[in-house]
């Protein structure tokens, strides 16, 4: 029998129990009932690992073994969860973040799949897709009673996904909070449906008014659902009888969803938002709701209403109620009066607040509270003016304030992080056990645990960035919301007449002062720059019509330039447009009458000078930045870039297709094609509207594209020679390093080997004429401007070797010639272009050679010292912890061990033969071959390592790789490294302290 306590101590010791002599002796227990020990010694080694990384070992132990108790095979279940550790990791994680869910799996063993199978997991549930969902799994049920208890049950499953996407880092707060009001909407639906049968009510009797955070769908694990109930004046004109039917049925809804049952509750629920409060009746109709808010409401009433949106029932009506309301919420003109109500209002809850003394996360000083009303003060001021800023939702709310210029970028930035960061604690904190709270816990003990349930090493990571964040919140709150939000008298100034004596010099002196405290850097160019346009120079003045515009946008310009990194870089940008346009006037127009184009052009101008240049000499390119291509809009697929190229004529789409462009045409076309994508993809990055890894893949496809339309074009050329084109269209283009990877950043070259299928020897030297003219075309590109390089240097034998070989000339080469180093760049190769047939066989072929055994200890030695010479030859000694690609803990590192583990893994578990360096990490911890901790400590790292090259090489450093020294550069990448969750204001010190981690990590693992 093994002996179960066998080296326990140490193990036991580094899980981090409170008790761990209580954890011991739950280990054993585990056997039994069917489960022998060495069932257990096996699952042993796992469940230690995935304990030590969940939040709370102690929590998810014990719901560990009342799960296993609960199971109706238990030998079974331990001998999955041994081989699928993935799950077992699920399971500890989520269990030890929440007993509510712990108790939801204990209850219904069964649901373990929920969070062990990645397809039921699954993604956002839209609103369509639940409603059809929960059809399925009540509609069968025939009585209207248990159907409501079906409800409950199939609440509690979605529930279990949702809360363990959230826990599991599979979803952002914004699906989270959606995902949870779809399911909200849902359940009240159903019930509603059932209940109208059960009472003989039509199915127009009835809408249902979603408010507070569900309305915003952004409702809480559990909060309160806000619920107004409106009916038609038809319904109030029929006989009593029928009034009461409606009363009776929205009672029985708001019973139905509040009751416990053996299933637990659907939602607690609240009316107490309808007009009179408690006092009023549950049910009005359209006409009561008027007359009630034309003239009794107070403001916070209407304040309440920003929130409204129909969740179920009849959605005529509801549709009508919103129309109805819109009215009394967003007024054309607003006092100030109303104004201050709202204001007083909030500071009276504050001081209800202080009363409770605990630390709150909603209501203390820069909680959640304060950005929920800086963004309904400022929706109810310009709402009634700006239909844009209408919406329910608190996220997308500070989105469009910041579009229309209302709430500075970089300040609507850090609101969003914050309220995320806020929302997320109040979330941890609920579902511990489902209760209504956001107490931040004072016992240093229970505020660990919440440190690690938010991804933090203990209470003091956590107590810092919380006083951070909330600091930041009630700054900005004090400014926008206790104030009245103006920028500083910098900006507060009569522009007409300092624009019309800007040649003075004491009046430049001024306006330089200003400049000056708006964080130019360089006052004077600004106002030299200002006198030109303002008054003209020595060949002639402005344009009158251009001075006027002018005299209105430059307090705006300026503020939208200063909110940005480099406000200097930001105006010149923008006075390089201003230039290259034909019509400076229209071009001021626009900026003074487009808000969100004025913030999008001012930021991309001080982020990245090369795309602005870029833009200047393709002025018809603006629209393009400010359609739903980029602002809103998702990356392209593959699929995509190819149509897109198919409208330019630069690449064959189906029969019926146009002649493509010919000649230097196709050339000018193509570079034109990449420019512009590139443009977009940069914008959409500096925006923020596309995530770091988003931006690599997006790159990735148009490299691909550019491949596949030279590759096309090389064949059309041969449209003459049917034999020649058919050679062309045999041939495979493979991409190695970043392409094949598809982890394509801005400076990487496209890496590329050319395969034939099955060829005769006579082939040979069309088959090089044919490669040599795609490498050709890919020369005229760079002639034309577009940063597309292509290489074929990692061929066999180097730029000494054949352009092109066959499949088993590949596989021949890399068996019996090919160096330690050439078998590991192939674990990048993945087809990219060209034949499909011939890319299939020479994966194939390559997996067979490259995974055909484990790496020995010969060649792993041979990686070991490779990387060595890359570090004494390449690597400077002053840059070790500064250079993200080289660097010690650097792209290299991490690249290094991961192909290193997949040669020495591959053979036995196919699953790790992933192209991509974040793929390859990922698998091999899914795999056991690399600690999970370890890996995710690599796969952030070397995201963040991209980001960062990436944001210096749009703002065109020379050494994009090498972290700055001085403040010009680290401004570009603050954001970057802030993003990644740190919040440091040092981000040199960040980067270095994770690039020490990492290393640390390779020390261990590849070096060993």
């Amino acid at each position: 029998m093994p002996d179960l306590s066998s080296g326990s101590q140490p193990d036991i010791a580094s899980v981090g129990f409170a008790d761990a002599v209580r954890a011991e002796h739950v280990l054993h227990t585990l056997a039994g009932a069917g489960v022998p020990d060495d069932a257990i010694a096996s699952l042993r080694p796992a469940l230690i690992s995935a304990l030590r990384e969940s939040s709370d070992p102690d929590r998810a132990l014990t719901s560990f073994s009342r799960w296993l108790e609960a199971v109706t095979s238990r030998l079974t279940h331990v001998q999955l969860l041994t081989a699928n550790r993935a799950a077992l990791e699920a399971f500890c994680t989520v269990c030890g973040a929440s007993q509510a869910l712990a108790n939801i799996l204990i209850r219904n063993p069964e649901y373990l799949e929920v969070i062990a199978n990645p397809a039921l997991r699954g993604t956002v549930v839209s609103a369509s897709v639940m409603e059809r969902s929960i059809s399925d799994f009540v509609d069968p049920v025939q009585r209207p009673s248990q159907k409501i208890e079906a409800v409950r049950r199939f609440k509690r499953r979605e529930f279990l996904r949702i809360g363990s996407r959230d826990l599991l880092g599979l979803a952002d707060l914004e699906s989270t909070v959606l995902d949870y009001s779809n399911l909200a909407d849902a359940c009240v639906e159903k019930c509603l449906q059932a209940l109208r049968i059960e009472l003989d009510c039509p199915d127009e009797a009835l809408s249902v008014i979603g408010m507070g955070k569900h309305g915003g769908q952004e409702l809480n694990y559990a909060s309160d659902i806000d619920l107004m109930f409106v009916c038609d004046d038809a319904v109030e004109g029929s006989p009593q009888r029928e009034v009461a039917k409606v009363q009776k049925l929205a009672e029985a809804l708001v019973s139905s969803l509040s009751k416990e049952s053996e299933n637990g509750r659907l939602f607690r629920v609240d009316v107490r938002l309808r007009p009179e409060g408690r006092f009023g009746p549950l049910v009005r109709s359209l006409s009561s709701f008027a007359a009630y808010y034309e003239s009794w409401a107070e403001p916070w009433e209407i304040q309440a209403l920003l929130k409204a949106r129909p969740a179920a029932g009849y959605k005529d009506l509801g549709s009508r109620f919103m129309t109805l309301i819109e009215a009394h919420t967003y007024r054309r003109s607003v006092t100030s009066d109303f104004l201050e109500a709202i204001r007083t209002n909030k500071v009276r809850m504050e001081d209800r607040g202080r009363l409770r003394g605990a630390l709150n996360v909603k209501h203390s000083p820069g909680g959640i509270r304060d950005i929920e009303f800086i963004v309904q003060l400022h929706q109810l001021r310009i709402g009634g003016r700006n239909p844009r800023a209408r919406t329910p939702n608190t996220l997308c709310g500070l989105s469009r304030l910041r579009e229309l210029g209302v709430i500075p970028r970089s300040t609507a930035a850090e609101l969003a992080s914050d309220y995320s960061f806020l929302r997320t604690v109040e979330h941890r904190l609920q579902l511990v056990n489902e209760e209504q709270t956001q107490t931040i816990p004072a016992n240093p003990l229970e505020r660990r645990l919440l440190a690690r349930r938010m991804n933090m090493v203990d209470e003091h990571e956590f107590d810092a960035a919380f006083a951070q964040r909330t600091s930041r919140v009630r700054a900005h709150f004090e400014l926008l919301f206790l104030k009245d939000g103006q920028r500083s008298d910098a900006l507060d100034v009569e522009w007409s007449g300092l624009l019309a004596t800007a040649d003075s010099v004491e009046t430049a002196s001024t306006i330089s002062r200003k400049l000056a405290s708006l964080g130019f850097e360089d006052p004077d160019r600004v106002v030299s720059s200002l006198r030109i346009a303002g008054i003209g120079n020595d060949y002639g003045s402005s344009h009158p019509d251009a001075q006027q515009i002018l005299v209105q946008l430059t307090p705006l310009l300026l503020a939208s330039c200063s909110d940005t990194p480099d406000a200097d870089a930001a105006w010149s940008g923008i006075e390089s447009l201003v230039a290259a346009s034909p019509d400076s006037a229209a071009f001021y127009r626009s900026l003074l009458e487009g808000a969100e184009l004025r913030e999008r052009l001012c930021s991309l101008a001080a982020s990245s000078p090369p795309l602005i240049r870029s833009l200047q000499h393709n002025l018809e390119w603006i629209d393009m930045l400010v359609s739903d291509e980029v602002v809103g809009g998702s990356e392209k697929t593959a699929e995509r870039y190819v149509e897109d190229a198919s409208e330019r004529r630069l690449i064959h789409n189906g029969l019926g297709a146009s002649p493509l462009l010919a000649g230097d045409g196709f050339v000018r076309g193509l570079a034109g094609f990449v420019r512009r994508e590139r443009l977009r993809i940069g914008a959409r990055e500096i925006w923020g509207e596309a995530s770091a890894r988003s931006t690599l893949r997006d790159l990735t496809h148009l490299s691909e594209t550019v491949c596949t339309c030279l590759l096309e074009r090389v064949c059309q050329s041969l449209a003459s020679d049917p034999n020649s084109c058919a050679a062309a269209r045999r041939m495979c283009l493979v991409g190695m390093g970043k392409l094949g990877g598809a982890e394509m950043s801005y400076q990487s070259d496209c890496d590329v080997l050319l395969v034939i299928n099955d060829r005769d020897s006579d082939d040979q030297v069309l088959l090089e004429s044919l490669a040599e003219r795609f490498l050709a075309y890919g020369q005229d590109l760079r002639s034309q401007d577009a940063p597309i390089v292509l290489d074929a240097r990692l061929r066999p034998e180097g730029r000494f070797g054949r352009l092109v070989r066959s499949v088993n000339e590949y596989a021949d080469y890399y068996r019996e010639s090919a160096l330690t180093w050439e078998l590991q760049a192939l674990t990048k190769a993945r087809p990219i272009a060209g034949s499909p047939d011939t890319g299939r066989t020479f994966m194939r072929a390559i997996h067979k050679v490259i995974y055909s055994e484990p790496l020995g200890a010969e060649r792993r030695a041979q990686i070991q010292e490779m990387k060595r010479r890359i570090e004494s030859e390449r690597l400077r000694p002053e840059e070790a912890y500064t250079d993200l690609k080289l660097g010690h803990g650097g792209m290299s590192d991490i690249e290094f061990l991961a192909q290193t583990l997949q040669l020495e893994h591959g053979f036995s578990k196919p699953t790790v033969r992933c192209q991509g360096t974040v793929s390859a990490l990922a698998e091999l911890s899914r795999a056991g071959a690399l600690e999970s901790s370890d890996a995710q400590l690599l796969i952030r790292a070397y995201h963040l390592w991209g980001a960062v090259r990436n944001r210096l090489a749009l703002a065109g450093a020379e050494r994009p790789e090498l972290v700055p020294a001085g403040a010009p550069g680290l401004r570009h990448i603050v954001p970057v490294v802030s993003g990644d969750g740190s919040g440091s204001a040092d981000p040199v010190g960040t980067v270095q302290k994770l690039m020490r981690s990492v290393r640390t990590v390779v020390e261990r693992v590849f070096y060993a």
